[in-house]
């Protein structure tokens, strides 16, 4: 059995690697929280959306020359290879031309990039 000071170790080390995951959570939060104020940031929200989903797609690009074989992540709940990190820049990219495609055409684009960023985030894991 491990020590709660050993897994709070390997949390700490996965967290790094998590990095991309991460900002498309707080992406999350951002984009729900900007849907509450519609007209006030509504002009702002498509490049923000550019910015974090681009910043993403960096993320994982920086990744692939950092990682060069299997490494287990949270106890090996998770695995990160070339293989995943070369997808994730693939959804990433799909994101982005998302983005760019649907620029100023919905209402409510606070809720349509929290769901676009949900979906990019579950094509991560």
């Amino acid at each position: 059995m491990q020590g709660i000071a050993e897994k709070l170790e390997w949390i700490q080390l996965s967290l790094g690697y998590f990095l991309p995951e991460l900002l498309l959570c707080i992406s999350v939060v951002i984009f729900l929280l900007v849907s509450l104020f519609p007209k006030a940031l509504g002009k702002v929200t498509d490049a923000l959306a550019l910015i974090l989903f681009t910043s993403a797609f960096i993320l994982s690009l920086i990744q692939y020359n950092e990682v060069s074989s299997n490494v287990p992540l949270f106890s090996g709940m998770l695995r990160l290879n070339n293989f995943s990190i070369y997808l994730k820049i693939l959804i990433d990219l799909g994101a982005v031309f998302t983005v760019l495609l649907s620029y100023s055409q919905h209402e409510r684009k606070g809720e349509y990039y929290a769901l676009i960023a949900t979906a990019t985030l579950g094509a991560h894991l």
